[in-house]
């Protein structure tokens, strides 16, 4: 019952690390601007080490933070920006809703859009985990996995509401239930991300890139690079191209996506 390798003990560790991984996310979150590279590391290192080996918390949720940062905080203070003025024009629209129907239609409208805005934000630290693009790129990318199966982002919004009333309930339990949610979740989340590379075409081609991957030197709209990035084993650094950028937004020029590993 107590062997290392039983069922009880492998619990008892998952939860100690659900737990480790939530406070490192919790107290990486406090600077506000790094909410989304952390969040990106905690999918990270519950996906790729929390539910595999179990050891090495710690080292690759630091790691990941860190090759998060550079894209993370834009995409964080992207977000942050957005979420004031989707609450400024619900608020506003809270107030003027009963003084006509298009203020009525104002408001729902907005809720629509708050409803995508959420949505999208939940794919974006699995986006910027597993993918290295511009801060643009990453938003329509995690846009578009949203809406490949809505009932799948439904549920997740579903899950994400229990357990914000559970924290709201119960405070203590953010120390493990941010890792929870996001075991929960990483499955289908992994499908999802698994079957778009598949869809796209892309073949591991063998070739190794460097720890933080090696992204293309293309550029979408003139400024942003669109080198993509996705780890596919924590030990392991594997690249694969073969996506065009246009296949997923329509744009006329080609742009190659490379896929590799985003950690050691």
């Amino acid at each position: 019952m107590f062997d290392y390798d039983g069922f009880l003990v492998k619990m008892l560790v998952k939860a100690g690390n659900m737990m480790i991984v939530s406070f490192l996310w919790l107290i990486s979150c406090i600077p506000i601007i790094t909410i989304i590279p952390a969040t990106a590391a905690m999918f990270h290192t519950t996906t790729k080490v929390i539910r595999q080996s179990g050891t090495g918390v710690v080292r690759d949720f630091f790691t990941s933070l860190g090759n998060s940062l550079k894209k993370g905080v834009p995409l964080s203070l992207i977000c942050i920006v957005l979420a004031l003025l989707l609450y400024t024009a619900l608020n506003f629209g809270a107030q003027m809703w009963q003084e006509s129907i298009v203020w009525a239609i104002y408001y729902v409208f907005g809720f629509f859009l708050a409803f995508i805005f959420i949505t999208m934000l939940l794919f974006v630290p699995p986006t910027l985990s597993r993918f290295e693009s511009g801060s643009i790129t990453t938003i329509w990318l995690s846009l578009y996995l949203a809406s490949r199966n809505i009932i799948r982002t439904i549920w997740f919004l579903i899950l994400l509401g229990l357990i914000s009333l559970l924290v709201y309930i119960y405070p203590i339990t953010i120390l493990i239930l941010p890792g929870l949610y996001y075991d929960l979740i990483c499955g289908g989340m992994e499908k999802t991300l698994q079957a778009f590379i598949r869809e796209r075409g892309l073949e591991e081609d063998g070739s190794t890139g460097s720890e933080s991957g090696a992204p293309a030197d293309d550029t979408l709209d003139d400024t942003e690079d669109i080198g993509i990035i996705a780890d596919t084993d924590v030990n392991e650094t594997n690249e694969m191209t073969g996506l065009e950028l246009d296949r997923l937004f329509g744009d006329s020029s080609d742009e190659d996506i490379n896929i590799g590993d985003n950690n050691e």
